[in-house]
This record gives C-alpha cells, sequence and structure tokens, in this order.
C-alpha cells in the first residue's frame, strides 16, 4: 500500500526525493483537479483533499496550470481553458458516435468485416469507434489509435474537401514529395463518387474503403470504413462494398443534419 511514507523514506535513504510511478502521477493529477472541480481551490484545501504534500501539491498544479488545465487567480485555483475544449469535443464525439452506431453495427453485420468511424486529430486519422468483424481473418484496431491520412481510406474521405496546396502539403509530410501528382489525380476521382480507397498501402493484405461523413455546414466532420483481409480483392468486390457504404455515409450525415449533395 502507497500512503506516501514509503516515497519519503526511499527518497532519504538514497538523498534523492523519489519520483513517483507515471501512473501514480496522473492518478494525483486527476485527484487535483477533481479536488478544484469541487471548489477547492487553495493549496492547502488540494493537501487536505488529496492528501498529498505541500510541495507535490504545488508541482502537480503548476504543470496542470502550464498545460491549461488549471488557471491562477485572485481567489485562488480554477478550471481552465484545456478542460472546456475536452469537454466540448468529448461532447461533439458522443453526439457523432450515438447517431453513427446503429448504421456502423448495420453495415458490419450486412459485410462481416471490421467497421471504423474516424475523425482527424492533429493532422493524422484518429479512430473513435469501431465494430469488429466477424469473419476468421478480421482487422483488430483499438479506438483511440491513429493513422496517416494519405494511406488510408478514411483519412483520403476527409481530405476530399481540401485543396491543392493542402494536400501536396499533407502528402510530402508523410509521403515524401514523389508521386503527388498520380495520388492526387486518384484523389480528385474519388471526390466525384465520394468513397475513397486503400489498397494495402498501411498494412499489407489489408484493403479498405472509406466515405465521408458531413454536418449540418455540409464540412466533413468524420469518415466511415470498411475494412478487409483479403490477397487479391476484384473490382466488384470494391464496387459492391463502395456502394454500401457510401449509403451508411449518407444516412449518417443525413441524420447530423447534412444537406443532400447532387
Amino acid at each position: 500500500m502507497d500512503d506516501g511514507t514509503a516515497i519519503q523514506t526511499k527518497g532519504r535513504a538514497s538523498g534523492k526525493l523519489a519520483q513517483p510511478s507515471g501512473t501514480q502521477t496522473l492518478l494525483r493529477g486527476l485527484d487535483v483537479l477533481e479536488t478544484i472541480a469541487g471548489g477547492r481551490g487553495s493549496i492547502a484545501e488540494v493537501c487536505a483533499t488529496t492528501g498529498l504534500g505541500p510541495e507535490i501539491s504545488r508541482r502537480l498544479c503548476r504543470t496542470l496550470a502550464d498545460r491549461g488545465f488549471l488557471t491562477r487567480g485572485a481567489a485562488g485555483l480554477t478550471l481552465g481553458p484545456a478542460l472546456l475544449k475536452l469537454a466540448q469535443e468529448a461532447d461533439r464525439q458522443i453526439d457523432l458516435i450515438t447517431v453513427a452506431r446503429p448504421h456502423l453495427d448495420a453495415l458490419a453485420d450486412a459485410t462481416l468485416e471490421s467497421v471504423h468511424l474516424a475523425i482527424e486529430d492533429e493532422g493524422r486519422v484518429r479512430y473513435v469507434h469501431m465494430v469488429h468483424g466477424r469473419r476468421r481473418l478480421a482487422l483488430r484496431s483499438i479506438v483511440g489509435e491513429t493513422r496517416p491520412m494519405t494511406r488510408t481510406s478514411l483519412g483520403k474521405a476527409l481530405m476530399l474537401d481540401m485543396g491543392d496546396a493542402e494536400l501536396r502539403r499533407r502528402f510530402e509530410a508523410e509521403r515524401g514529395p514523389d508521386g503527388f501528382d498520380a495520388w492526387r489525380e486518384t484523389l480528385r476521382r474519388c471526390a466525384v463518387r465520394q468513397t475513397t480507397f486503400d489498397s494495402a498501402e498501411f498494412e499489407a493484405s489489408v484493403h479498405c474503403v472509406g466515405a465521408p461523413v458531413r454536418a449540418a455546414s455540409g464540412a466533413i466532420v468524420a469518415a466511415i470504413s470498411v475494412s478487409s483481409i483479403v490477397e487479391a480483392p476484384t473490382d466488384a468486390w470494391r464496387a459492391e462494398l463502395a456502394a454500401m457504404v457510401a449509403k451508411a455515409a449518407r444516412a449518417i450525415s443525413a441524420e447530423l443534419g447534412a444537406p443532400e449533395r447532387g
């Protein structure tokens, strides 16, 4: 059991203040945030509520404030703007997932393949929801994982509305300067039919079909995909999956209030 005493003893024996583990530091930081969220914004109140010493409490509060999770004011510490941003993003993702889930479940049932819902996060594709495939060989991913934009059907779907300059910047950042023109031309054709493809570009033998999800503004806010482990996909296979993925993406977009596209 860790009550802080063993840490102090170990620190005195070695001549250094022992550092808590990463998990322990994270838990302590969360305790501090919960304390301040409850209106107890002084270091003394943080110590009394969490059981942490003054030095550790000050260090944690200083780090959280530096990252924007706390704000220092005349009345003490309060929650900072970074938490508001996270709360807004969580609310957006929950709404998106709630709307998308039944359509993704239906798509997984129809194809027996793995189905993903993703958003763009700092220039990467980030999975926010998935349904595992039911075939013997099925792609296994984890919600929260990220993937490159230019090598995945999800990333390509998220980029369908971007201009050439931005596409070039992203392509060269991930893949270098060679091959951009051919890649861009393929993406233009994908934009016409609003479906994208990844033919083992990121993972060997994994072929994916994606489509964009649009919000009420018409802007692309997410993408969905079906992923299959197959050695030699046929054009007929791609066309069939593309029709199913596009239909599901349009249904999700419609529920988010997106206008119908001509």
